[in-house]
């Protein structure tokens, strides 16, 4: 079953949370700080990571950029109180793959967990720190975005080169 980091300060929230994962069989490790999920981070892979943003030390925020370019396999879902638009946009920029604001449904919870499960586990591996995102015609290498400029590439090269990229 799917390996679960959760983020969350709030005693009550964190317990309630956890029941509801441990019932449905994920193994989750929770962390109470950004600091403390910082160092889980470097002990642990995970499938899916849980974080409030406005938790001590360490932002959800900070901990979430710290996610994508250590684990990008590991999907990110906010769940936090902060529901404004700029806070929204800012974690999406920093490509998490879900938001949710409090108070919500423990059910919904679950079953967001179960969507971005589905679209990670179907998300081709890196080749040689490679990726394509079609969903934004983008490449990026070792996580950093790249510009890609058109060059005369014979037949022979460019298939070469498009044998190195899945596509998905």
């Amino acid at each position: 079953m799917a390996h679960i980091l959760y983020l969350e300060d709030d005693r009550v929230i964190r317990e309630v949370v956890c029941e509801y994962l441990l019932l449905q069989d994920y193994e989750v490790d929770l962390a109470v700080d950004g600091q403390e999920d910082l160092v889980t981070l470097t002990q642990n892979k995970y499938d899916v990571a849980i974080l409030d943003i406005m938790v001590p030390f360490v932002s959800g925020l900070e901990v979430l950029e710290v996610i994508t370019q250590t684990q990008p396999q590991c999907a990110t879902i906010m769940l936090t109180a902060l529901g404004d638009e700029s806070n929204q946009l800012e974690a999406f920029n920093r490509l998490a793959d879900d938001y949710i604001i409090k108070p919500f449904s423990p059910l919904v919870l679950l079953k967001r967990i179960e969507a971005v499960l589905r679209r990670t586990r179907n998300k081709p591996e890196l080749t040689n720190g490679l990726e394509v995102r079609q969903e934004n015609f983008q490449v990026y290498y070792n996580q950093q975005a790249m510009t890609l400029t058109y060059l005369g590439l014979d037949q022979a090269s460019r298939e070469t080169m498009l044998d190195q990229i899945d596509f998905g």
